[in-house]
């Protein structure tokens, strides 16, 4: 009897350090992901931004080299970015009273 509830005590310790260990490992898994995920993050959106400053750089200069005064350039900013986002509407057939 006694000898009995000593093995059921040595698993009951021993499945508990199991879950212990199990659970350490999830922790670490958890943490080693999550700093890699911050990591590529980081490494992702330092990338995105010295292109974003890459490409801003590269129409400041164009821009620059297209126009002589800063009027000039918002004036050539806007109208590029009307020509992009306008849809260009064609005229449909003309009105019989048009003719």
């Amino acid at each position: 009897s006694r000898l009995s509830r000593i093995h059921r005590l040595r698993a009951r310790i021993l499945r508990r350090v199991r879950e212990c260990l199990v659970w350490r490992e999830w922790r670490d898994g958890e943490r080693a992901s999550r700093l890699e995920g911050s990591l590529m993050w980081t490494k992702t959106t330092s990338m995105i931004t010295s292109d974003a400053k890459k490409v801003e750089s590269r129409s400041k200069v164009k821009m620059h080299a297209t126009s002589n005064t800063f009027k000039d350039v918002e004036e050539e900013s806007a109208a590029s970015l009307k020509g992009e986002h306008e849809c260009h509407i064609r005229k449909g057939p003309m009105n019989v009273q048009e003719l």
